[in-house]
């Protein structure tokens, strides 16, 4: 007879949450078809690893995973069968759970964790996501279903009335009742005022605004030099997002994988922003024809008024940066340094009124640097996943470290994201 065991995740997305189980085999990976546990993360293969019970003892298996799995640091090859004792750390892909058996464990049950759109337990039972969502666990049995559906029906109406009441304020946190993207209407051409604090994208399961294709939002500008905050979200590819303001591109949206990043700071050029109001254009390039998830959220514009018009300083970081660009070839990391630069002349000219004609070509060169950087990145990673596909550590390595050198200002998210990859290589060597 199978007995009750835990996962509670210590790492990855959803961290800290846990799930309960009294099953002879739970099957763990990225597809909701055919696991138990689904773990929707690029990390995780669609069939990654399987715990069962035999002879009342707990075994853990890679299926044929594509990144591994391990158990207190050590690689499960595939199709092993590894004893699992309590308290064992265990890595699929990326995300780390902890196993736990024994009397401390609850029933499943009792287990009222809220499930999220990345991690989440397969009902034990034969029913939809949906019905156990809005279902009050060891409130309410089957029978009382059958017995009482006038009760019940009353029940789930007051549910769902609570569930839209506090929707509203909750951003990129998943809806009890995921809604169907035929029932939504597409607002990607409809603007939103700035600023706004709510979640916006296509994220049909978050119960959000819908905006497939991309997100419109206006502002006035204000006096000084300004600047974009927003928190990006489920955003799986370096160029999958484009930020342009007044039609024109400025940036790209920094990947996050599947859940909410860190908040990004943008500063938009003076000399592309209008007296009157200004457009700033999140725009998904792989929707459509794609139905890929992303989302934006907490949108606002910031001024800085305290920085003066200074012509000859301005003149002095733009030939500093025209020095480090020429200096490209020497290090690549001069190209980020040009940028730095370009940007800081930038920010000296933003108070002079009317605008000097250099701000015009500084704006030109930091375009076509922040452009040309991009490109080089943007390279980097496709050498880095093809490495990752070959399981060539090594290479991986390599390119990382160029990755660090080309960004080297560790607040940018381009080198955060190398270095914690550089960290999960060499943690994954050390325990080979």
């Amino acid at each position: 007879m199978a007995q009750f065991f835990s996962l509670k995740i210590t790492k990855g997305p959803s961290l800290g949450q846990k799930f309960n189980f009294k099953q002879e085999i739970v099957n763990i990976g990225r597809s909701a078809v055919d696991n138990d546990l689904i773990l929707n993360n690029q990390s995780v293969s669609t069939h990654h690893a399987r715990i069962s019970f035999v002879n009342d003892l707990f075994f853990l298996q890679d299926t044929g995973s594509t990144n591994g799995t391990t158990i207190n640091g050590r690689l499960v090859e595939k199709n092993e069968r590894v004893k699992l004792e309590n308290g064992a750390e265990v890595c699929v892909g990326s995300i780390s759970l902890q196993f736990a058996t024994g009397s401390d464990v609850k029933s499943v049950a009792q287990d009222d964790e809220p499930l999220d759109k990345t991690v989440f337990k397969k009902p034990a039972k034969k029913q939809s996501v949906k019905k156990q969502k809005l279902s009050l666990p060891g409130k309410i049995n089957a029978a009382e279903f059958i017995k009482k559906p006038v009760v019940i029906v009353g029940i789930c109406v007051f549910v769902l009335l609570v569930f839209l009441i506090i929707i509203k304020g909750i951003d990129f946190t998943p809806s009890d009742t995921p809604q169907s993207v035929a029932t939504l209407k597409d607002l990607s051409n409809e603007p939103i005022e700035l600023p706004a604090d709510k979640g916006y994208g296509y994220l049909p399961a978050y119960g959000i605004d819908f905006r497939k294709d991309k997100i419109i939002f206006s502002f006035i500008a204000p006096p000084g030099s300004v600047f974009l905050h927003y928190t990006p979200g489920f955003i799986n590819s370096v160029n999958e997002v484009a930020v342009s303001l007044n039609g024109k591109q400025i940036a790209s949206v920094p990947m996050t994988g599947d859940t909410a990043g860190r908040e990004t700071t943008v500063y938009l050029p003076r000399n592309m922003l209008s007296v009157e109001k200004n457009i700033v254009e999140f725009n998904n390039t792989m929707n459509p024809p794609g139905d890929y998830t992303w989302g934006i959220k907490n949108v606002f514009i910031k001024a800085e008024t305290d920085i003066s018009c200074d012509i000859d300083e301005a003149k002095r970081l733009n030939d500093l940066g025209n020095s480090a660009f020429d200096e490209k070839s020497i290090s690549t990391g001069n190209l980020f340094i040009a940028s730095q630069y370009y940007a800081d002349a930038l920010l000296r000219l933003d108070a002079c009124k009317p605008l000097p004609g250099l701000y015009s070509e500084i704006e030109d060169r930091l375009l076509q640097v922040k452009a040309e950087l991009m490109g080089q990145y943007n390279n980097f990673m496709f050498l880095y996943k093809k490495a990752a596909k070959l399981k060539n550590k090594e290479r991986q390595h390599d390119i990382l470290e160029k990755i660090l050198l080309l960004i080297p200002d560790n607040k940018d998210f381009r080198h955060i994201n190398a270095a914690d990859e550089i960290k999960k290589i060499e943690h994954s060597s050390k325990n080979n």
